[in-house]
């Protein structure tokens, strides 16, 4: 499965980030500087709280008793296919793929004021409902909606929330970013983040955090892919992803191997 990805789509996501300086990130990241990982309540799997707990080491490499292996930390590339690469998470890990310094095509963004839109925010509600709406677009031609919790009274207090969600977005490749209908944003104290075919949404309090760290980018990368690359490929028993997973059985993340269904994909990409 890993070779798998290395060798098709892999070479897609360098070649769509190459302008972005992804490739050799792994060869020169200081691997010391590795942060907690942050209790993100993903929709699509359990809480980091949930499978973090005993997993992942920077010292040994984990097996599981069924034989599965998840791939111990390293600092270049080919450590991944030497098996020396070992995250809990990819949320964890100490490497940025996309930096701040990257480009963007965010280019600019409209109030479209109060309107009725999907908004799947995880609180028992319609999942329609008036909420604030900004049109966002980007200067290679496409453009998204950003939905914004009506529980924000006052527009001017996300504005600037909205702006970096559109630069941080703009920063994604454009085969996954165009097929993106919108982004919601939740006003809670909750840690979450998900994605569903064309649609991806983030808490106020999980976004503040991806900021601090500098990986709001990354976490609309991972969701991306949720929300994209896993229609593409397929994720059924008969896909080839699948084939190619059971061939190899090594994951690049505890996430990963612990929702091989759900996770695998998105973790390695």
């Amino acid at each position: 499965m890993f070779n798998f990805f290395l060798n098709q789509s892999l070479v897609i996501l360098a070649l769509a980030l190459s302008s972005c300086g992804f490739n050799n990130k792994f060869e020169s990241l200081n691997t010391t500087s590795k942060e907690t990982i942050d209790g993100r309540a993903d929709v699509r799997a359990v809480p980091p709280e949930q499978y973090d707990e005993g997993l992942g080491s920077t010292e040994t490499n984990l097996s599981k008793e069924d034989g599965r292996s998840v791939i111990p930390v390293a600092t270049s590339v080919s450590a991944i296919e030497n098996g020396e690469l070992d995250l809990k998470s990819t949320a964890s890990s100490p490497y940025l793929i996309i930096l701040e310094s990257d480009p963007s095509v965010y280019k600019c963004d409209k109030y479209l004021g109060l309107k009725s839109r999907e908004f799947p925010k995880p609180d028992g509600k319609s999942l329609v409902r008036q909420v604030h709406v900004f049109e966002i677009f980007f200067s290679d031609g496409y453009k998204t909606e950003v939905h914004v919790d009506p529980d924000y009274e006052n527009v001017k207090d996300v504005e600037e929330s909205v702006e970096k969600i559109a630069q941080e977005f703009g920063r994604i490749p454009t085969f996954l970013r165009k097929e993106i209908r919108n982004i919601s944003l939740f006003k809670t104290s909750d840690n979450m983040a998900f994605a569903d075919r064309g649609i991806f949404a983030i808490s106020s309090n999980y976004m503040n955090q991806r900021i601090k760290s500098k990986k709001l980018a990354q976490t609309f990368f991972h969701e991306s892919i949720h929300s994209v690359l896993e229609e593409i490929m397929g994720l059924d028993q008969d896909s080839a992803w699948k084939s190619a997973q059971t061939l190899d059985d090594i994951f690049i993340s505890h996430y990963a191997m612990n929702r091989p269904q759900r996770e695998d994909m998105a973790e390695t990409a």
